[in-house]
């Protein structure tokens, strides 16, 4: 078999494992992490995505909006970008980068689940949630259908 190139879908995984890769053929990675210098990368901007969601949510009226799988602080990866984006169009809107709920869960839709019922359980007012990956959205919505929301 023969091929010109690579492309490698890395969801998880390090740049130290990926620095033990020395393929003889050119190697283009897609991915949220950080890769070595000598790889090529093909990476979503998350940040500018979350951030354009959660202003479409606020132009729509919505004040109290959670993020459900936000995870904020110097992890490298797709929901600190997200939760970085969720928090810009925050300070944008004027309310403070602080402002909102941004929920760390797992990736899972029961995690989802878990999460949206936490929120409603505890009496957090919201009128809207932006969920970091498609199962978390899925678990959400079959939280807030299970509340009759």
């Amino acid at each position: 078999m023969s091929y010109d190139g690579v492309v490698l879908a890395a969801a998880a995984g390090d740049a130290a494992v990926l620095d033990r890769l020395h393929p003889r053929s050119p190697l283009v990675i897609l991915g949220e992490r950080t890769v070595p210098a000598r790889f090529s990368q093909v990476r979503m901007d998350n940040r500018a995505g979350a951030s354009q969601a959660t202003m479409d949510l606020w132009s729509r009226g919505a004040r109290n909006i959670a993020l459900l799988g936000g995870a904020v602080g110097d992890e490298d990866g797709m929901s600190t970008d997200r939760a970085a984006g969720f928090q810009d169009a925050l300070a944008e809107a004027g309310v403070g980068r602080d402002a909102g709920n941004v929920i760390p869960t797992g990736a899972r839709p029961e995690d989802g689940y878990a999460a949206a019922s936490a929120l409603w359980d505890a009496g957090v007012s919201i009128d809207a949630m932006l969920c970091v990956t498609d199962s978390l959205a899925l678990g959400a919505l079959a939280a807030a259908a299970a509340r009759g929301i």
